[in-house]
């Protein structure tokens, strides 16, 4: 059975298209070529990702209340893009309910470059309680810890230069508004970590120009050049009733404090 996809919103999602630069052969070309490789899924919610051909896209099933949810709250997020370029949203390129199945395909920008390896991939959420990578996850050739592993793995933290520091801490804060006010929780920071070698050029010149696009410069407390590659993910999710109990039950366990789901 062939299944057929039309796009909820097209004329909307075309100008979020558009306003990334995003060409209409190369984006059919993303969705159409075969075979899409399918992505381990770190994260509880149970959906499929798909990386698309060449790589410049994922696709993502979504749940009935999920895609609601970006329906609701679309307007302020296409606001958000146009006033705020540098946003760590992901950039929903359109989303696809299929007609004859009961399934529904969100495709968004792939964070991650493609054309390095990268080191390390974490999955930060702001907590602690049960935020350690699991040894089945841990077995893969390209892990994604958790907040934990980034604590023990960079214990002095991570550094940046303070201009940078002060245009990503204001990013943030313009994107967590914006997800506060529609009672959004549970999303993540994808956070992907380059180590730069001592011979590169880039290193000299502190040039982030010198790295795939959306490269952030860093280093560590010893002086080790790193190239960050960085998104907020999984913002489909709202604080309610069901979201309420899971935080009691686990505040009942843990410190309340120390659990990721909380009221935003």
């Amino acid at each position: 059975m062939q299944a057929q996809f039309n796009s909820i919103m097209q004329t909307q999602f075309e100008s979020i298209r558009n306003l990334f630069g995003v060409q209409p052969g190369d984006y059919l070309v993303s969705l159409t070529d075969t075979p899409h490789e399918v992505l381990e899924n770190p994260g509880a919610s149970g959906s499929i990702l798909f990386l698309t051909e060449n790589k410049r896209c994922i696709m993502k099933t979504v749940q009935k209340k999920e895609k609601a949810l970006l329906t609701e709250l679309f307007q302020e997020y296409y606001n958000n893009l146009v006033q705020n370029p540098k946003t760590l949203l992901p950039k929903y390129f359109d989303c696809y309910p299929c007609k004859n199945r009961k399934i529904t395909l969100s495709v968004m920008n792939n964070i991650f470059p493609t054309s390095i390896q990268l080191h390390q991939k974490f999955d930060l959420k702001g907590s602690t309680y049960k935020r350690k990578v699991s040894k089945k996850e841990t077995s893969k050739k390209s892990p994604t810890y958790k907040d934990l592993d980034f604590m023990k793995k960079h214990p002095e933290g991570i550094f940046l230069e303070n201009k940078t520091y002060d245009t990503l801490f204001e990013t943030m804060e313009k994107d967590c508004k914006l997800l506060e006010s529609f009672k959004i929780i549970d999303y993540s920071l994808l956070l992907g970590v380059y180590f730069v070698r001592s011979d590169s050029t880039a290193l000299d010149r502190n040039d982030a120009n010198d790295f795939p696009s959306g490269a952030t410069l860093a280093w560590t407390k010893n002086g080790d050049r790193l190239a960050l590659y960085m998104g907020i993910i999984d913002i489909l999710q709202k604080y309610d009733a069901k979201k309420k109990m899971e935080h009691c039950l686990k505040s009942v366990i843990t410190d309340g404090k120390a659990v990721s789901v909380q009221n935003p």
